[in-house]
């Protein structure tokens, strides 16, 4: 099994076309993306934690749901360095396994509203208000709920940690062309445009050294490329933060599904 075929946050590599996660994948490891992409995704770990990897990559394809691990990542300089993993099964519409991550018809606005109940203590504590705006029909994509759920979670966490004074947290879902569109808007302190070009880097973060790990927006830039999504950002200094997401627009459940 290939980086490109199974890495958790991929759906297909293309060795002459490496993906901005490949990519990922190099920077993390200190290796050539080349030589990653042509790793067996075990050959990436020591050799005393291959048996578990390959345990759990088989468990993955049978059970439900997804697997949480922790293990060791094998980088070019002989350190490791400890990376959580998440592990689903993905399958093809006729149910054949393609991939680590199974997708299913999922409703973003019911995903966004659990993630909001998740942080909804921390918004309270910060004194920020929530204002969530919707279109008149409900709208449906294909994805991992899990896996979306912990997106818009790590959104809302930066959102928040943006406004330490308070503020104001806008969502807003909506239907443009093909696309379900969400916005996910503060009042914070924005961000400098040069750290823009590199928030969804992994390991880069502007917090305080032991405050945080600078993987929250990597993951997210990672799990909504992996759903076949786009997500940018706009911001302005003293104005705020506006992250725009936007997944494949799928078709609504039959009646009888509903």
């Amino acid at each position: 099994m290939t980086i490109s075929d199974h890495w958790i946050e991929t759906v297909a590599g293309d060795p002459d076309h490496p993906r901005p996660l490949d990519r990922a994948a190099a920077r993390l490891t200190g290796y050539p993306a080349d030589v990653v992409m042509h790793r067996g995704f075990s050959e990436l770990f020591p050799e005393t934690e291959r048996p578990e990897v390959e345990m759990a990559l088989s468990r993955a394809t049978v059970l439900p749901g997804s697997l949480s691990e922790e293990w060791t990542l094998s980088t070019a300089s002989g350190e490791g360095l400890a990376v959580s993993w998440t592990i689903a099964p993905m399958s093809s519409e006729d149910g054949t396994l393609i991939g680590m991550e199974k997708m299913t018809l999922v409703e973003p606005l019911a995903l966004l509203k659990q993630a909001l109940s998740v942080v909804s203590h921390q918004a309270q504590i910060a004194r920020i208000e929530v204002e969530m705006q919707v279109g008149d029909r409900p709208l449906w994509a294909r994805g991992v709920p899990s896996l979306l759920e912990q997106a818009f979670i790590n959104l809302f966490l930066n959102a928040i940690a943006a406004m330490p004074a308070g503020g104001r947290l806008t969502i807003e879902v909506d239907q443009k062309g093909d696309e379900v569109s969400v916005q996910i808007s503060d009042t914070g302190v924005g961000i400098h445009a040069a750290d823009l070009l590199r928030i969804f880097d992994p390991f880069y973060t502007r917090s305080p050294i032991g405050q945080g790990t600078g993987l929250g927006l990597s993951i997210c830039y990672s799990i909504i490329e992996q759903h076949r999504g786009r997500i940018d950002v706009q911001s302005e200094i003293g104005v705020g933060t506006c992250f725009h997401v936007r997944l494949p627009l799928a078709e609504p459940p039959c009646s009888d599904d509903a």
